[in-house]
């Protein structure tokens, strides 16, 4: 048996377009079985991947992985912090993600194109990213280690040493 899904893929992609070359206008306006979204609309969302570049492939992975470390912040947040501060902090640190996150939107609305797609864009971002993530390697290199102390339900949890 093939392993090799492509040519399964680029078949259904020929036979989804053999299907959909004779529709009229009208057709492709037709009432599809997702409330409120055309034949148009489907197919737009169906193939929207098969036009994907590399970059907004990765431009999506960055936003996976930094959802993904806001989820192991706040694990840890909730496994330090003292339960009498734990709602203070989470409430001063959710807000400034919330804020950067808003404040990101503005930018890229005043500074992309109308499209939302610019290439210098996004090799500033992906510098400034491979620069912070420098720079925290560096940091953590250099920062002293110092025995970690866990009280509370959390130190509750691990081994004995």
């Amino acid at each position: 048996m093939s392993t090799d899904i492509w040519p399964v893929v680029h078949a259904e992609r020929r036979a989804l377009a053999a299907d959909l070359t004779g529709l009229t206008p009208d057709r492709w306006q037709t009432p599809s079985l997702c409330a409120g979204w055309t034949v148009h609309d489907v197919l737009a969302h169906m193939v929207a991947t098969a036009k994907e570049s590399p970059a907004q492939f990765f431009t999506g992975l960055i936003g996976f992985v930094g959802q993904a470390v806001k989820i192991c912040v706040d694990t840890t947040l909730q496994e330090c912090i003292d339960d009498g501060h734990r709602g203070r902090v989470f409430s001063v640190y959710d807000t400034l993600v919330n804020v950067t996150f808003v404040v990101a939107l503005l930018v890229a609305a005043f500074v992309l194109p109308p499209s939302g797609i610019s290439r210098p864009a996004a090799t500033v971002l992906g510098v400034l990213y491979l620069v912070a993530a420098a720079t925290y390697g560096e940091w953590s290199r250099r920062r002293p280690t110092a025995p970690v102390v866990v009280s509370g339900p959390a130190g509750s949890r691990l081994p004995d040493r």
